[in-house]
């Protein structure tokens, strides 16, 4: 969570809305005038990204002050689960966030049906068919350029 303060981000709760980069945030809860709350988006590393905060018609802009890493996957995992014998996968990494966010795996080519947070360096992932675990390789999903679980849902 980021915290935003500044001055005239409205008398009422529902006025004002942040950004981070060209994303808008998982969450923008108002505070006060003076304070806003942004649940930042999911993004990789990478340069700093500018804040907007807009706030009914007008925006205001810092550039270049926020910046992050992302979630990173290490490991790949089967884990074989009675009727779902092969189809269910383990990643595991950092930066998965300290509660359940609403974060999925999009491994390609493989594709995940369903991810289920379980920690901040661990996500099951549900391969979508024909897939199965034994399919799945790290090396196979950084040779497609995945390096890194992304999205919030």
């Amino acid at each position: 969570t980021l915290s935003l303060n500044g001055a005239r981000f409205g008398a009422i709760e529902s006025s004002a809305a942040a950004r981070v980069g060209g994303t808008g945030c998982a969450g923008s809860f108002w505070k006060s005038d003076s304070s806003i709350t942004c649940r930042t988006p999911f993004a990789s590393s990478g340069p700093p990204a500018p804040v907007v905060v807009s706030v009914a018609a007008q925006r205001s802009t810092l550039q270049d002050v926020f910046s992050y890493d992302g979630p990173s996957i290490g490991d790949v995992a089967s884990r074989i689960d009675g009727d779902q014998k092969a189809k269910l996968i383990t990643l595991t990494g950092t930066g998965f966030g300290a509660t359940d966010g609403s974060l999925r795996a999009s491994l390609s080519p493989y594709g995940c049906a369903a991810t289920v947070w379980l920690s901040d360096t661990s996500l099951r992932c549900s391969l979508l068919t024909p897939y199965v675990s034994g399919d799945v390789t790290l090396a196979a999903i950084r040779a497609a350029g995945v390096t890194r679980a992304c999205g919030a849902d």
